[in-house]
């Protein structure tokens, strides 16, 4: 996340709630319900509206950019080249590659699948059940592709490289072809050189967002993806993401490689996701490589060096993020074209050794700078993203199609102190050029030439659906740097498809959300190719942000789209729906542009995403009372559930997936949670319709995007949640009667004030008692302004929020908690009656002035606490980051004794050394089984150690679990069981000893 810059605009933007909850998006929008069919009620969406407007304030980052940053790089403002390659050679020593087979195998994984997860048609936005995988980043297609055999490549963003030779077929036959070759699953793009019959693939996921791993560098395959090998100048690439390879068709050889790349993220926890990762000073820098030798050596163009997070860089044409596109022109020898963040669309004519801005950041300048929305920085935000499609025109000369956006239009405060939207700035939109090989090319703004806007009340500004660009207006709302492309098949120039986000206010109304839009005309005008001419009221549709569009050669209608919902494939051919216009309310401007939208749709789109097995989980939670019913939240596509099947996994809820659990005494109880403080409890099994909403209270403080929450392992209805405090409900979020019925996402009635949860916060109410609270400035003149004592748990180590809560079925008073600075604490009256009698200390200071930090406790992220059920005073805690950033408090592993009568504790790392060392690198959890072994997860897999004695070393938990990031673990305590939440493989399981 997932992150992501940013992976979601910030929570207090109210329309990207409503979008993240309906429609299985964390980001931006809002919500119009289809008729009758299964999203939530309307009274619950104006009461999420109501408590969104009301979020607390924050003393942590305001967005899961800015939360995410700090994480691992933290307490530094970078991370080096050294640490990740400490990291990825402590990754090499614990992995092993391969897929498990022996489901109850102590010496191999097996996979928990779901190979079909799926949507039932009741939470499908578009009323269709739907089988969906993980975040497709990248595709590339034979260039012959027919009925009988049609082969498609996959770039996953954690799962690896996927193929199919039955990509027309009925059932597609996915394997993965990376696995054993790639020392990365995280991939970013996908090129097929067909002249000389070559697959690229790019290895991490430049996306500006915090759940966008960093890569390993390309690998190239000549048969097809059957064998791989690494390009010997992959050392410019370690900790980069690449986002496109071009080669160069002018030379014969297929040795002339353009390249671009940017920024990725490492330690991928189930609560937080990596940094994103501040470019560390000198080479290898990022932007626009080339190569004339194969991929030999590489040299990076138009450096220019920058400052950006805090350290100076090269990267290509001064961008602080990097490049996003190259391409060469299609007609022209030694043109070359690329765009990188912030800095707009190059050129170059002379094969990439100098480079003209051809068209600069164009859509944040027209921005008007005012206090509450002031125009900063290269482009007036962070992270402005173009993209670009060349075709050739009948007179020869190149075409330019092209996106551009960032955070979509700002929300601003008017003069009644309410938020209005200014719809007439930052929107996204697309540009046309034409004859960009030469000269001055003048690029026209399509979407905007002679838009109508109109202003309410308030202040409100609108764009009228009259306008005559308006099918491309704000197309990837407010996640621009997340999901934006645009592609015209080779041979058709005046074909165009423009992708993004969904538009949520316009879903079954003016459009059917314009997702991906289709022009026939060269760009003048679009339709809306989100759901095909099905069933009008359950068509087939794709999911809500996209990635990555190619067409059938020779056949510019037939699609591959490939999403955050896996992949879907159109028919080829178009239908007319706009008579389903008339049944929507709409009248005018709005009628009009609703049937020109809809006049041309798919006939069919159709899921290819069985058996494509890339889901993102963040954690996975066991019922106590079925060791075979096992739920997980998963990136953008909701949360399933199994009783058993390794094969179909159910959606249980929409939206993001947080972290899940299940009820100690009650089997049918479950809670899940989606991003941000939000949380839903069911009191039958999960079914859909028996979601009820309990978050309310929780919006009174700042939270981790997936924030940490947990049932009582033991007490029944007692759940806890971290947010700056420790947060506790005593009988599941309410009684269950008042929130089936005021509080049901579906069918609540949502009275006016109404408050639904009954959270409170334990060891007090006040700003002070806070577990993150303490000095916030270095400046004397600001300290009582901004954090005024008393510091109840010291001055050292604050802000951030709560990462880590920790419960054991052994002893019922006792909780642990640490937060994103380092900070940890124990409990042992969590349970009392009276939440403000409940008292914490903390344990990486020395009591009770906290000023001394406790002997070997890192300054750096918790990632997890796993507490020794023999001892509540014991626990084994882990941290995200490199051990560069705190040199004098090494470690990623640890073992924590507390003396229960002074309250000291004893931190002993368990990294082990030499061989058997777990490595300089972030760990994402550590788990203890009840024998005393030690299970760790990282970016490069799950390592054990054996009684947990450092002596012991760390080693392989087991082979088959392929090369991907593990986000979290849990032991299934009844079946003897490990289980592995992975980011881009679903769900693994290792039987214990």
């Amino acid at each position: 996340m997932r992150f992501r810059v940013a992976a979601a605009a910030a929570l207090v933007a109210l329309v990207a709630v409503t979008l993240a909850l309906v429609a299985g998006s964390s980001r931006v929008g809002s919500v119009s319900a289809r008729a009758g069919s299964e999203h939530q009620g309307l009274a619950f969406q104006r009461h999420q509206e109501e408590v969104f407007s009301k979020q607390g304030d924050s003393e942590g980052p305001a967005s899961y950019a800015d939360q995410v940053y700090e994480l691992n790089a933290f307490p530094n403002s970078d991370i080096s080249p050294a640490q990740i390659a400490s990291a990825q050679t402590a990754g090499a020593a614990v992995r092993s590659r391969g897929v498990g087979k022996g489901k109850n195998s102590t010496a191999s994984w097996f996979s928990l699948g779901p190979t079909d997860a799926v949507y039932p048609a009741f939470l499908n936005r578009h009323g269709s059940r739907y089988v969906t995988s993980g975040r497709i980043t990248a595709l590339a297609i034979s260039p012959t592709c027919t009925p009988a055999r049609c082969t498609v490549w996959v770039g996953a963003a954690g799962g690896g490289v996927w193929r199919t030779d039955k990509a027309l077929a009925g059932n597609a036959s996915w394997v993965n072809v990376s696995d054993g070759f790639f020392a990365s699953g995280a991939i970013g793009s996908l090129t097929f050189d067909a002249a000389h019959n070559t697959l690229y693939a790019g290895t991490g996921e430049d996306a500006a967002a915090g759940d966008a791993e960093a890569g390993l560098g390309v690998y190239k395959s000549t048969d097809g993806g059957d064998t791989w090998t690494a390009l010997a100048g992959n050392a410019n690439f370690m900790n980069r993401s690449i986002r496109q390879i071009a080669i160069d068709q002018n030379y014969p050889t297929g040795n002339t490689i353009n390249e671009s790349d940017g920024r990725g993220v490492h330690g991928i926890s189930s609560t937080t996701a990596g940094a994103v990762s501040g470019i560390p000073g000198g080479q290898p820098g990022v932007g626009v490589w080339k190569s004339t030798d194969g991929g030999s050596t590489f040299t990076l163009l138009q450096p220019i060096v920058v400052t950006g997070a805090g350290t100076q860089f090269p990267s290509s044409f001064g961008s602080t993020r990097g490049a996003t596109d190259v391409a060469l022109d299609p007609t022209h020898p030694g043109i070359v074209y690329a765009a990188a963040y912030n800095v707009g669309v190059w050129r170059s004519t002379d094969n990439g050794a100098t480079w003209t801005n051809i068209h600069p950041c164009s859509v944040d300048p027209i921005a008007k700078p005012t206090p509450a929305v002031p125009v900063s920085g290269t482009c007036g935000a962070a992270a402005d993203r173009s993209e670009f499609a060349l075709v050739t025109l009948p007179n020869g000369d190149t075409r330019m199609y092209q996106t551009e956006g960032d955070s979509g239009p700002p929300t601003v405060k008017n003069s009644k102190g309410v938020d209005i939207v200014l719809g007439d700035q930052r929107y996204s939109r697309l540009f046309i050029a034409n004859g960009v090989q030469s000269g001055s090319p003048t690029f026209v703004d399509k979407t905007s030439a002679g838009m109508i806007t109109h202003t309410d009340a308030d202040g409100n500004v609108t764009v009228d659906p009259a306008s005559p660009g308006y099918a491309t207006y704000n197309f990837c709302t407010g996640q621009c740097w997340y999901d934006q492309g645009v592609y015209s098949p080779a041979g058709s120039p005046n074909t165009v498809y423009v992708f993004g986000s969904f538009v949520y206010a316009e879903a079954n109304g003016v459009s059917n959300a314009r997702g991906v839009l289709l022009s026939q005309d060269g760009g003048e005008t679009f339709t809306d190719l989100t759901e095909d001419a099905g069933s009008p009221s359950a068509p087939n549709g794709i999911h809500p942000d996209q990635h990555a569009l190619v067409t059938i050669p020779g056949q510019p209608l037939a699609f591959f789209e490939g999403s955050d919902g896996g992949l879907m494939r159109s028919d080829g051919t178009l239908a007319d729906t706009s008579s389903r216009c008339d049944s929507r309310d709409l009248s005018g401007s709005a009628l009009a542009r609703c049937k020109q939208l809809l006049s041309a749709v798919p006939g069919s789109l159709v899921s290819l995403n069985s058996g494509l097995q890339t889901l993102q989980f963040q954690s996975l939670s066991v019922n106590p009372a079925n060791a075979k019913n096992i739920q997980g939240g998963t990136q953008d596509n909701g949360t399933f559930e199994t009783s058993g099947s390794s094969v179909m996994w159910p959606q249980t809820i929409f939206g993001d997936g947080g972290l899940s659990g299940f009820d100690a005494t009650d089997p049918h109880f479950r809670f899940h949670t989606y991003f941000g403080q939000q949380v839903d409890v069911s009191f039958e099994d999960g079914k859909p319709p028996s979601w009820d909403w309990v978050s309310d209270p929780l919006f009174a403080e700042s939270s981790l995007f997936y924030f940490p929450i947990i049932t009582d392992p033991a007490v029944h209805g007692t759940l806890f949640a971290g947010l700056t405090h420790v947060w506790r409900t005593l009988d599941s979020g309410g009684p269950r009667a008042f929130l089936d019925q005021h509080c049901n996402e579906f069918t609540g009635d949502f009275p006016k004030d109404v408050q639904c949860g009954d959270w409170v916060r334990i060891g007090g109410s006040d700003r002070a008692s806070r577990l993150t609270y303490g000095l916030c400035s270095n400046d004397p003149d600001t300290i009582a302004a901004l954090c005024p004592p008393p510091y109840m748990y010291g001055a050292g180590r604050a802000g951030g929020n709560v990462g880590w809560v920790s419960r054991t079925s052994s002893d019922g008073s006792t909780l642990w908690a640490a937060t994103t600075t380092g900070r940890l604490f124990i409990s042992r009256n969590a349970n009392a009656a009276d939440p403000a009698a409940v008292t914490f200390t903390r344990l990486d200071a020395v009591a009770p002035a906290y000023a001394t930090n406790a002997v070997g406790a890192p300054n750096r992220a918790i990632s997890s606490i796993s507490i020794d059920p023999a001892n509540a005073n014991h626990a084994w805690v882990s941290y995200l980051g490199y051990n560069d950033t705190t040199p004098n408090q090494p470690g990623h592993v640890f073992s924590v004794t507390v003396d229960p009568l002074t309250n000291h504790a004893t931190f002993t790392s368990l990294d082990g050394t030499g061989a058997g060392s777990i490595g300089n690198q972030p760990v994402n959890a550590v788990v203890a089984d009840t024998n005393g072994d030690l299970y760790a997860a990282t970016d490069f897999g799950v390592a054990k150690l054996a009684g947990g004695n450092a002596a012991s070393g760390w080693a392989p938990a087991a082979t088959g679990l392929p090369v991907v990031t593990v986000a979290g673990l849990t032991i299934n305590t009844a079946a003897r069981q490990l289980l592995a939440a992975t980011h881009g493989r679903g769900a693994y399981q290792l039987t214990l000893p």
